[in-house]
């Protein structure tokens, strides 16, 4: 908390505002409530006062890797359902996004001012580019994709 230059809580804002998403576990020799509130709000995945006992140093970087590691392992397969959105015409995408809203094969047609037939066509078309098996998986997979992967959630 006290290193020269930028300080542990300067450095955890400034790898959040350059969307530098790595566990951060603050270990000092001069904590306060508040600035332990701070590093937790920030993200911080432990805040621990020195000297500390090894084996909750230990946990604590334990914790940090399984949190990176479910971070990135979202990060990942959100950047997969947007490489497969991408392959999608406009059509689909339209198609898409009254299917994420709920809309009926014959609601959607009469939006689009298109047949049925044609929009189930277009439906399976945007089913084999997605890679998946059903209108329920397809929504799983648009909001998830739309959802902002949070590294310390």
């Amino acid at each position: 908390m006290q290193m020269p230059g930028i300080d542990g809580l300067g450095l955890q804002k400034y790898l959040a505002e350059h969307r530098t998403f790595i566990p951060i576990i603050i270990l000092t020799g001069h904590a306060d409530v508040a600035t332990s509130r701070t590093a937790f709000r920030s993200g911080a995945i432990d805040f621990l006062q020195k000297p500390c006992e090894r084996q909750q140093l230990l946990a604590s970087v334990a914790e940090a890797l399984s949190a990176d590691g479910t971070f990135r392992q979202e990060y990942a397969q959100g950047a997969r359902i947007n490489s497969l959105l991408a392959t999608l015409s406009h059509r689909e995408r339209q198609i898409l996004e009254l299917i994420v809203a709920r809309k009926s094969i014959k609601q959607i047609a009469s939006q689009l001012h298109t047949s049925p037939h044609t929009v189930r066509n277009q439906r399976a078309s945007i089913l084999k580019k997605m890679q998946a098996e059903s209108d329920a998986c397809l929504v799983s997979m648009v909001l998830f994709a739309r959802a902002e992967v949070n590294p310390w959630k």
